[in-house]
């Protein structure tokens, strides 16, 4: 069976990092009967932080040009030689701060 992944872009480009309104938690209950409800056919989840913290690669005339910094390993994707590359940090729901 092929596999996708599936990307979501929301209205403003919300930092789902902090849960800081009742929208949020709202959406975020929602999401988690949502993860539920596909878990038979769903492998895997993960929020990502806002766009603005994403780094793209490109390559240009033979040299490999980020957007935001030297990324090694990100540099080495096959795709980055045809297309780009989007780098961002991805949000542990798990971790204490």
């Amino acid at each position: 069976m092929a596999q996708f992944a599936v990307l979501i872009y929301e209205p403003g480009d919300p930092d789902w990092s902090t849960l800081d309104t009742k929208e949020k938690q709202q959406t975020m209950t929602q999401y988690g009967a949502f993860g539920q409800s596909v878990a038979a056919v769903a492998r895997g989840g993960a929020a990502l932080y806002p766009t603005t913290t994403a780094t793209t690669l490109r390559q240009q005339g033979g040299e490999i040009v980020t957007s935001d910094g030297a990324m090694r390993h990100a540099r080495r994707v096959p795709a980055v030689r045809n297309g780009s590359v989007e780098v961002r940090p991805v949000i542990d729901f798990g971790a204490s701060d």
